[in-house]
C-alpha cells in the first residue's frame, strides 16, 4: 500500500502487511483495507467522544449493580426487623463511604475541570451514579483537552485517583476486602481447630463412658446370676427328734 499526503510532491511511502490491517502507519490508528484501487483514497480522521461516553456509561452501570448488590446483602426491614447477612458491616460501609467520596470530591491539580459533575457523572438521593451524557457532550466540545487532562493527568487525573481507591478496597494486596478475607479465614481455622479438638475430646469421653458401661454390664450380670444363686437356696429341715 501506498501511503502519502494529498498534494505532496513526495511519492509516499510504501507499506506492506500480512494482514488488511495496518496498526503502525498513524499512532493510535488502525487502517483497514478492503480491496485495491487504481485510485488515491483520501481517509480522514476526527476526534470523537463515542468511545469515552460508552466507557462512562458502562461506569456507571457498573457501580449502580454494585449499590444494588450492597442493597441486597446489607438492608434492613423496618417491617419485620429482619437484616441481610452484610448488615452493619464496616468493610460495606467502607466500600460504599471511599466510592461516594471519590465520585462527589472536587480533584485538583489536573486542569481547569475539578469535579465528576462538571462532565456530567453525578450521584442522585438514591446513591445510584446518573451520567448526563449532554453535559458531557457540552464540556468535550467546548474543551476537549481540558477533559483528557481531568481524566488522564498523570498523578492527579480522576481515572488514576478511581484506580486507588479501588484498589484499596479490593485489590489483591492488603485491600479493605482481602484483609476482611483473611480476617475471616483465620476465624475459620480457628473455629475448625476447635472443632477438631472438641471432636477428639468426645471421642476420648465416649469410649471412656463405653468402656464404664461395659464393665456396668458385667456388675450386673454377676449382679443377677448371685441373686439366681440366693433364690435356690432352700431352708433345711430342723436336725431335732421327738421323744415319746
Amino acid at each position: 500500500m501506498l501511503v502519502g499526503f494529498a498534494g505532496a510532491s513526495s511519492t509516499g511511502i510504501l507499506a506492506s502487511s500480512e494482514t488488511n490491517d495496518f496498526d503502525s502507519l498513524i499512532d493510535g490508528i488502525t487502517i483497514s483495507v478492503n480491496e485495491p484501487s487504481t485510485e488515491a483514497v483520501s481517509v480522514t480522521v476526527e476526534q470523537s467522544s463515542s468511545s469515552v461516553v460508552s466507557q462512562l456509561k458502562l461506569f456507571a452501570e457498573q457501580y449502580n449493580k454494585l449499590q444494588d448488590k450492597i442493597d441486597e446483602l446489607a438492608f434492613f426491614n423496618e417491617t419485620d426487623n429482619s437484616t441481610g447477612v452484610l448488615f452493619g458491616s464496616s468493610s460495606v460501609l467502607r466500600i460504599q463511604f471511599d466510592l461516594s467520596n471519590t465520585i462527589t470530591s472536587r480533584h485538583f491539580g489536573a486542569g481547569s475541570i475539578q469535579s465528576l459533575g462538571e462532565v456530567g457523572l453525578s450521584l442522585n438521593s438514591e446513591g445510584r451514579l446518573i451520567f448526563d451524557e449532554s453535559r458531557f457532550q457540552d464540556k468535550y466540545d467546548a474543551d476537549r483537552r481540558a477533559v483528557e487532562q481531568f481524566f488522564a493527568q498523570d498523578g492527579f487525573g480522576v481515572a488514576q485517583k478511581l484506580f486507588d481507591t479501588v484498589e484499596g478496597l479490593a485489590g489483591v494486596t492488603g485491600s479493605v476486602l482481602v484483609s476482611r478475607v483473611e480476617s475471616l479465614q483465620l476465624t475459620i481455622d480457628s473455629n475448625a481447630s476447635r472443632v477438631t479438638a472438641l471432636s477428639e475430646r468426645l471421642n476420648t469421653e465416649r469410649e471412656r463412658l463405653l468402656l464404664q458401661f461395659f464393665r456396668l454390664e458385667g456388675t450386673i450380670s454377676q449382679l443377677q446370676g448371685n441373686l439366681s444363686a440366693l433364690s435356690q437356696i432352700q431352708a433345711l429341715t430342723p436336725l431335732t427328734s421327738t421323744r415319746n
